[in-house]
């Protein structure tokens, strides 16, 4: 992912956008060659994981209530369909 972002992007401050961010190696890896980043998914759970990577600054009651979120959003995921065989 480092080559790609720094073979694409050739100046500090350009722009990187991942549309499906998972959990958020491409933000991180894009952030530390200061790289302006923007990352979407829309899976609550990677989204959460991404912010709590990204932001070494995380308050604990924001990561509670990202949780709680998440939680509250499990059942618009059809877990089963990604389970079944």
């Amino acid at each position: 992912v480092e080559r790609l972002v720094n073979l694409y992007t050739k100046t500090p401050n350009c722009r990187v956008l991942d549309p499906f961010m998972g959990t958020g190696v491409t933000l991180d890896v894009a952030g530390e060659a200061n790289r302006w980043a923007k990352g979407i998914d829309n899976n609550p759970l990677a989204c959460l994981i991404t912010e709590v990577k990204l932001n070494r600054n995380i308050k604990s009651v924001d990561v509670l209530n990202s949780v709680n979120f998440v939680l509250k959003n499990l059942s618009k995921l059809n877990i089963n369909k990604l389970t079944k065989k």
